[in-house]
């Protein structure tokens, strides 16, 4: 292959063919040129290795997780480490039995007594586990260790990087699959396939010298040392990140652009295939094989192929006629009970124009529905004070169709956190005037493909809604339910945009 024979014999430690990996890279011009040489060499855990910068992923920083570790690596104790967390005895025989999985599949070294490790380590530091058993679909149990270098010290010593892994969302998915319908001929359809690829980070083994900083202790005081970059690890989001991306390119460019739209969160990729039913079985199994190829090992148990998958990011897919749906299973209890809270008998719904109530806006740029062309477009405008918010349903010339207004009453303030009339809370209000909006409005909005234009005369406001996260645990929620809602509205983007007081006219 690629005129270079012998390729397939150049297998790194955990069977990856990194030479037919890097053949590869130089053949196509693939900006990273790192992902083969961590299979042959090693991947750097940005401790004693910097990881190279290939413009993969956005810059960034230390995370809040990573300055929080440096704190505890200062305050740590004992470089041997104390004893296991409960539940990794609690579930004992679990546990044993997943450490000597990890040790039998290469993923995981059994070292010895403590002055082994640091004859070989001499900074050697351990990290404690604990355990997680998980009941699968099937009935049977699946058990995870959750290695937690955060406490141990260690995710704060990885200093040595400047990317930030980006994931898929559900409507990256959409997109593709849409645009595969609308390239479809008669007689065909488009199919989605769902499989994992197996023990993702662990396929990465960490280069030696920086395998004193993945010890580990099992039940008898033996230590052991991951070979596989393990989950808890800062960097290994990163490294596998930068796996699934280049491993996504080359499936991709190995098929027709028309005939195949390919998505991978963490390890779990999702391919959507135009064509007949023969075509697309083919076109399937082409891919499986290119991942066979690299020496990408699949969950094939946990395949699903058809017009919709079941499973893929908390997520069900289905392709309906002309049209993507997207079902997300979620515990709706605390969303309800917020709702119910707000606008239970003291909402007003109604037709007209509330003036008072315009300082926060949405507006959509750009509607079309996940298959026909939407002819209705809408805009939302709301605001928020410390005792009542409320929001105003917009056309796209501004023209007001309908309005919401509710009290903020006792309850709410204290389901949230905050205070009435004290503008210390004025932040969660006016995200909570953006929330129960979309939720107000979204059966108008539901099925499109919106741009959306947020203007918010609270900056603070308007920054958790740009990160969509946020520090204080009542905004945090908040945020975390308005990106599920512009989840399952399809929003693609949104223009957030300070609404000063002065020019606040409306409000």
């Amino acid at each position: 292959m690629l005129g270079k024979p012998g390729l397939d014999h150049v297998v790194g430690p955990t069977g990856w063919r990194y030479g037919l990996m890097e053949a590869i890279t130089e053949a196509t011009g693939d900006p990273d040129t790192d992902v083969a040489a961590w299979f042959r060499d090693g991947a750097p855990l940005k401790i004693l290795n910097a990881i190279p910068n290939r413009g993969m992923f956005p810059e960034a920083g230390l995370s809040e997780a990573q300055r929080a570790s440096q704190e505890y690596y200062e305050a740590r104790g004992a470089p041997e480490g104390r004893e296991n967390y409960r539940s990794f005895e609690e579930f004992a025989s679990e546990s044993e039995e997943e450490l000597q999985r990890l040790v039998r599949e290469g993923h995981l070294e059994r070292i010895g007594e403590w002055e082994d490790v640091v004859a070989r380590w001499p900074d050697a530091i351990t990290t404690r586990i604990a355990t997680i058993v998980k009941e699968r679909p099937d009935g049977t149990a699946k058990t995870r260790f959750v290695v937690d270098m955060r406490r141990s010290g260690i995710k704060g010593l990885a200093t040595k990087f400047s990317e930030r892994i980006v994931l898929p969302r559900g409507c990256d998915a959409v997109e593709g699959i849409l645009d595969l319908l609308r390239r479809r001929k008669p007689g065909e359809e488009v199919y989605l396939i769902t499989v994992d690829i197996a023990d993702a980070f662990l396929n990465l083994q960490v280069r030696e010298e920086e395998r004193a900083y993945t010890i580990v202790r099992g039940q008898d005081g033996t230590y052991y040392a991951y070979k596989g970059v393990p989950f808890g690890l800062a960097t290994a989001p990163l490294l596998w990140g930068r796996v699934a991306a280049w491993l996504m390119r080359f499936i991709q460019a190995s098929m027709a652009r028309d005939r195949a739209s390919l998505q991978c969160y963490v390890d779990d990729p999702l391919a959507a295939v135009r064509g007949t039913a023969r075509e697309a079985t083919h076109i399937m199994l082409m891919m499986m094989v290119a991942f066979s190829v690299v020496g990408a090992r699949l969950a094939i148990k946990k395949l699903a192929a058809g017009p919709s998958v079941q499973a893929w990011i908390g997520s069900v897919l289905s392709v309906e006629g002309d049209a993507v749906r997207i079902r997300i299973h979620l515990d709706k209890a605390k969303t309800l009970k917020l709702l119910h809270r707000v606008l239970g008998g003291r909402a007003v719904l109604g037709r007209g124009h509330r003036p008072e109530i315009a300082a926060l806006r949405l507006h959509v740029v750009g509607s079309s529905r996940c298959g026909p062309t939407a002819a209705d477009q809408h805009g939302e405008s709301g605001d928020a004070s410390t005792t009542g918010l409320g929001g105003i349903l917009l056309s796209t010339d501004g023209r007001p169709l309908r309005y919401w207004a509710a009290t903020i009453t006792e309850e709410v303030a204290q389901f949230l956190g905050a205070r009435i009339g004290e503008s210390s809370s004025m932040t969660t209000f006016e995200l909570l005037a953006l929330f129960v909006g979309l939720k107000v409005w979204g059966p108008r909005l539901f099925g499109k493909r919106l741009g959306v234009q947020i203007q918010m005369d609270n900056q603070s406001a308007l920054t958790i809604a740009t990160a969509l996260s946020s520090k204080g645990d009542s905004s945090n929620h908040l945020a975390a339910e308005i990106s599920l809602l512009l989840e399952s509205l399809q929003v693609k983007a949104l223009d957030l945009r300070h609404w000063r007081n002065t020019i606040n006219i409306e409000a």
